[in-house]
């Protein structure tokens, strides 16, 4: 609290009446300035208190924004991770559904192609491929020399050449019929090539064959007529005049 401007007077007057009374005066006046210096200091202490409560606010903010911003963060690293997987696994699944459709239609088309064509009736045969009738009519030769020349029954032989009793009985028959000898006694058709000659038709015919998806018995008894054609070999009459090679040819093939 300010002192009295006429007291402060009087006690300067006191003052330069009294000398003794100086040391009083001065410590009044010390007492005053002490005082409105410390006044100062408190409200600039005050006034500090109140700028750093202002900043530590302030700095509660920054920190609770900062804190948000990681939480957003890590929220949106999980969702990057989480769609990251979502998109591996998708391209995992197409990949693997393309691969089996891939597969499917391959097989499908493989089926087609492989397919057994279907054979000329007059050449007598099933539908089946070169090879399958090249292993079907050797099985039934052998049944059928077994049968006519060593002697053994009918179904011993289709058993030991397994091949059905009824195709091997219509397969003798067949061949008795045409010719009233054993099956084994077609030399002219079977010397139409020499040894090295029908082991090269054999293998080109089975290579054509894999390629093709199988060739049907007439098919192999053109090529055989043709090679013989080319290759400048004695045939017989029939072949010239059928343009393909007899049944009998590819029976002893």
């Amino acid at each position: 609290m300010d002192p009295n401007p006429s007291k402060l007077s009087e006690l300067f007057e006191i003052n330069c009446r009294y000398p003794e009374q100086n040391s009083n005066l001065q410590k009044v006046q010390f007492r005053h300035s002490h005082q409105s210096i410390r006044g100062e200091h408190l409200v600039q202490a005050e006034s500090i208190n109140t700028s750093i409560g202002i900043r530590r606010l302030e700095l509660i903010d920054v920190v609770t924004a900062i804190k948000g911003t990681i939480v957003s963060l890590q929220a949106i690293n999980e969702d990057t991770e989480r769609m990251d997987k979502e998109i591996d696994a998708a391209q995992a699944f197409a990949t693997s559904k393309l691969q089996i459709d891939c597969q499917n239609d391959f097989q499908r088309y493989h089926r087609q192609q492989a397919a057994p064509r279907r054979v000329d009736d007059n050449a007598g045969f099933q539908k089946e491929r070169l090879q399958e009738v090249l292993l079907l009519v050797n099985s039934a030769n052998n049944a059928a020399k077994a049968v006519m020349n060593e002697g053994k029954s009918v179904n011993a032989a289709a058993k030991e050449f397994d091949i059905k009793r009824m195709t091997l009985t219509r397969f003798i028959k067949k061949l008795k019929s045409e010719s009233g000898t054993p099956p084994m006694g077609y030399a002219a058709p079977s010397q139409a090539f020499s040894s090295e000659q029908k082991d090269f038709l054999k293998k080109y015919l089975l290579q054509m064959a894999s390629i093709f998806y199988g060739y049907s018995p007439k098919d192999v008894r053109c090529h055989a007529y043709e090679c013989a054609v080319a290759f400048g070999i004695k045939i017989p009459v029939t072949w010239t005049t059928n343009k393909m090679a007899k049944k009998e040819w590819l029976m002893m093939l």
